[in-house]
């Protein structure tokens, strides 16, 4: 199916879901979204993986824990690379925050695939804490593990709601991942699974149904 779907109703979304989940959302042209972006841009320059100020400008959607304890900034700041501008971003946070894209504010479909993916890395720290984001920031396996099943949401929405060709999206989610680092065998299979269950006409997960629901559920607000 397609799903017809404005801007002003998918942002909506993102908003009602955010506030429920006690994060913060950071649109396309915040300030701390730009710091953020020089940060991963450094981090490119200097080790060649992860993606290139430009490309994260416009395509890349991320979130962040909140951390407000001296100890845990102390740990954040212990990043190689990067660690005092995420210090400084930390500090201007408070609580987990999505930072969208441009990208993921041009297509409704899109916008609302692109929050139920943040959604997910916001539960997985939520699960894991400081350690797991600092396993996420130094270790290429916590990143595969913690992308893979997330990219799969997204797949699922371009493909359920937008229309979009099942190969297209298992291809472009590979090709994303691998600037990661995490390209890696189960990576892989993680993302073929997801790509036979929309397959044989699927919602991995069960995400779509909760994506619909929730919209469902905003024409009451």
């Amino acid at each position: 199916m397609t799903l017809s779907l404005t801007t002003t109703r998918a942002l909506r979304f993102a908003e009602v879901l955010c506030d429920r989940d006690d994060t913060t959302l950071i649109l396309p042209g915040d300030a701390r979204r730009e710091l953020l972006l020089y940060a991963m841009a450094a981090a490119n320059g200097i080790t060649g993986t992860g993606w290139s100020l430009d490309h994260a400008r416009d395509h890349v959607s991320v979130t962040l824990p909140g951390l407000d304890s001296p100890a845990a900034l102390a740990l954040l700041g212990a990043v190689p690379l990067v660690g005092p501008l995420l210090v400084g971003l930390a500090l201007k946070l408070r609580r987990p925050a999505i930072f969208l894209s441009p990208a993921a504010m041009r297509d409704p479909v899109e916008l609302v695939g692109t929050v139920q993916h943040e959604r997910g890395h916001r539960g997985q720290i939520a699960r894991g804490g400081l350690g797991w984001c600092l396993g996420y920031g130094l270790l290429s396996e916590v990143r595969a593990g913690a992308e893979a099943p997330c990219y799969g949401v997204s797949m699922a929405h371009r493909v359920r709601l937008g229309g979009a060709s099942v190969d297209d999206v298992e291809r472009g989610a590979l090709a994303s991942l691998a600037a990661y680092g995490a390209d890696d065998a189960l990576v892989r299979g993680i993302i073929a699974s997801n790509a036979e269950t929309l397959r044989q006409g699927g919602d991995p997960g069960g995400v779509v149904a909760e994506t619909l629901a929730e919209l469902a559920a905003l024409e009451g607000l």
